[in-house]
């Protein structure tokens, strides 16, 4: 789902600055904003009807946009009650 995806504005500025958790209040800030609130739907839509693989590109495991979105969507999921 390329909308759900960070900017590569983002993914690159990621990249050159290493903070992760400034990375991630960035991308909920992408995230809120259409076109991607509407396929962050969609995907939310996806993980309440069975598992989701999300993929990632980085050789960090621990800090990448995969690990970010799965973040932010247990948040949203979990502020849902």
């Amino acid at each position: 789902m390329r909308d759900v995806s960070p900017s590569s504005d983002l993914r690159k500025w990621a990249h050159t600055s290493g903070d992760f958790a400034e990375f991630c209040a960035r991308y909920a800030d992408e995230l809120a904003a259409a076109p991607a609130s509407e396929a962050l739907e969609t995907l939310i839509e996806h993980i309440r009807s069975g598992p989701v693989t999300m993929l990632y590109g980085a050789k960090d495991e621990s800090h990448n946009n995969a690990v970010a979105l799965r973040d932010h969507v247990l948040t949203m999921l979990a502020e849902e009650g």
